[in-house]
């Protein structure tokens, strides 16, 4: 028997499908998706580096789920490009054992799934859904649109992997530093520096996936993990990157 949930084609393409594809579109990689109550959530890594985290709330549910219920795709830019061809505003969606589908007046389609089997025993990460969402936090640093689409502009001038991003305390104003090698770049948010401001060095990467976008970034109360936190209408993404120490 088929569950079936409902979702909104633009929020579900737009704020939960592409981002997935952006950061993980390796077609070989398996992409699991399970049930959190209304939310459908996903965990995927980026090589340990980074690691993000989706949840997206549906439309609606037709079918009694539990916490952890899994099913698998493959492929998620195909799923992207059969999204961008609907035309239904809320689009009802079944999930078989071995297959996504979708049925109404102006479209269908019909996606495999990877055998639920096969994609657990894929799962290979120092991470799951469990442990990300139980994380405790502490508020660390808020940047708005503006200050977002700056940073991500210094970053791509490095552009390179390698790019160490530091935050750090000069004058008690929040300073942003760039790395690489001999070479660097910092600039003052003019964000205030409380005594209690944790210095933080990490690697650039999460940049590559954010967009210019408000985001709200905390930390674990370790302080060994910090979290880049953006909240859209239906979708909430945490990227989780970890403390770079010092070489």
């Amino acid at each position: 028997m088929a569950d079936i949930f409902l979702v909104s084609r633009k929020s579900f393409l737009t704020d939960f499908l592409l981002p997935i594809k952006k950061f993980n579109n390796n077609p070989d990689d398996y992409i699991p998706f399970e049930w959190d109550g209304e939310n459908l959530v996903t965990l995927l890594p980026f090589e340990n580096k980074v690691f993000m985290l989706s949840e997206h709330k549906v439309v609606k549910t037709k079918f009694d789920k539990e916490v952890g219920e899994s099913f698998y795709i493959k492929k998620p830019a195909r799923l992207c490009e059969i999204f961008k061809m609907l035309v239904d505003d809320i689009v009802a969606l079944k999930t078989f054992p071995d297959r996504l589908t979708h049925t109404s007046k102006n479209s269908k389609f019909v996606y495999r799934l990877i055998d639920p089997i096969i994609g657990k025993n894929s799962m290979i990460s120092s991470l799951n859904v469990k442990r990300a969402k139980s994380m405790e936090t502490i508020p660390y640093l808020k940047f708005d649109k503006d200050m977002v689409t700056k940073i991500r502009k210094f970053n791509s001038s490095f552009n390179d992997p390698l790019t160490i991003l530091s935050f750090l305390n000069i004058e008690k104003e929040v300073w942003i530093k760039f790395a690489l090698g001999n070479e660097e770049a910092q600039f003052n948010t003019h964000l205030k520096a409380d005594e209690e401001f944790e210095e933080f060095r990490m690697g650039s990467t999460v940049l590559n996936y954010l967009e210019n976008l408000p985001v709200e970034l905390m930390l674990e109360t370790n302080k060994q993990i910090m979290t880049w936190n953006v909240n859209k209408t239906e979708t909430k993404i945490t990227y989780i990157v970890t403390r770079k120490n010092h070489e």
